[in-house]
């Protein structure tokens, strides 16, 4: 049974069947000028033109229309009138000169080319079929691009993400977000790890150089390290290298939120990403602080409070990276962005300690994937309870 999509208020909704889109005419749900698709359609139309849907013959859609015009039959030679005929009483015609004779009409060849009969034009009802699986159509084309044919899967979202949805209106499946996270982990594990390993690195590295400066300057005594372990004394840090490593560990989470970010919406991503949230860190290193002040104090009120404001406020750092907001403001779009997902973002804990869990018993290695994915999840739901679960799938109507 052929699938149909439509448009409503920027949105792609569906696939319903036929009955349906036929009940929601009735109803008046669906008016002319809303764009619908249907395979073997070419491209959106408004519903108005497509034919049966109303009442009314459908006008020709513009999409047809060429292949109508060109497919127009040729007219045919008007007939010669033959002339009327003579009077039985009518006096003889005048002499006239006299008149050469016809040329001979010329022989036609032993093998004469066959003449084409014109091709019928295909009336308004007529479907233009196409040979193409339903599989391999991209329903979210706009109006002006033309149908293309795809021999394998799409591996990322065929559309820009859409407009945000109502908060709480389309509550998170732990078990698809995990699916949906292992497919993304694995889909683009060599660029995940590539950034992770630059993550650790850079930030190893200048704790490691700030460490060795405070020493040097005599601002943190070599007592705390063992004597002669130059590797422990340079990684023993002050004042200077834990906040210098606290400030580029808040950089990096950035960027590294921004490459997830992209990864799931099916945006282009780059190693440089990292770096690129610059102008975040003032905002991301604050937010950050008040957030840990917050779960502290919550934790030492028996613990559950302590939950709560994990939950309600965790997605802040998202919020600054994507909607590039301010400290509070971040906050209250967090609080608003969890409503009625609470629950299920205390199941995806769960299923994230399950991940990394299952990762260790794997004599660790499974850790390179566990990591990664559990970071994927959370990304995948923010993203989810931002714009809906079409917003972090590759396809409509598709399971991961």
């Amino acid at each position: 049974m052929a699938e149909w999509y439509y448009a409503r208020n920027g949105s792609q909704l569906g696939p319903v069947d036929r009955a349906q889109i036929d009940e929601m005419v009735r109803q008046g749900e669906l008016q002319r000028s809303d764009l619908i698709w249907c395979a073997p359609m070419p491209s959106w139309q408004p519903a108005g033109e497509v034919p049966g849907l109303f009442a009314d013959p459908a006008p020709v859609s513009p999409a047809v229309a060429p292949v109508i015009a060109a497919a127009a039959p040729v007219p045919a030679p008007a007939p010669t009138p033959a002339p009327a005929p003579a009077s039985v009483n009518a006096p003889a015609p005048a002499p006239t000169q006299p008149v050469a004779a016809p040329a001979p009409e010329p022989v036609p060849a032993s093998n004469p080319a066959p003449v084409s009969a014109p091709v019928p034009a295909p009336s308004p009802q007529t479907v233009i079929p196409a040979p193409v699986n339903d599989r391999f159509l991209n329903p979210y084309a706009t109006p002006q691009s033309e149908r293309k044919r795809v021999t394998t899967a799409p591996t990322a979202p065929l559309t820009p993400v859409g407009e945000d949805i109502p908060p709480g209106s389309d509550p998170i499946s732990v078990g698809r977000v995990v699916g949906r996270s292992w497919t993304l982990t694995l889909r683009h594990f060599g660029f995940i790890f590539l950034a992770f390993v630059v993550y650790f690195v850079s930030i190893f590295a200048v704790s490691f150089l700030l460490s060795f400066v405070e020493i040097k300057l005599g601002l943190v005594s070599q007592e705390a390290a063992q004597p002669g372990d130059g590797f422990s004394a340079a990684t023993t840090g002050g004042l200077l290298s834990t906040f210098g490593s606290q400030l580029l560990s808040t950089w990096l989470m950035l960027g590294l939120t921004r490459i997830g970010l992209n990864i799931v919406s099916g945006e282009p991503v780059s190693v440089g990403q990292l770096f690129g949230e610059g102008g975040k860190i003032f905002k991301g290193l604050v937010a950050s602080l008040l957030f840990g002040i917050m779960i502290i104090l919550g934790l030492c009120l028996l613990v559950v409070p302590g939950m709560y404001l994990a939950l309600r406020y965790g997605q802040f750092l998202p919020a600054i990276v994507d909607r590039n907001m301010g400290i509070l403001e971040a906050f209250r779009y967090s609080a608003a962005l969890t409503t009625n997902n609470k629950w299920n973002l205390v199941v995806m804990w769960f299923a994230m300690f399950g991940v990394i869990l299952a990762g260790s018993l794997a004599l660790g290695v499974g850790l390179l994937v566990a990591v990664p994915m559990t970071w994927m999840m959370q990304l995948i739901a923010y993203r989810w309870m931002q714009k809906g679960e079409r917003a972090v799938l590759d396809s409509p109507g598709s399971a991961s």
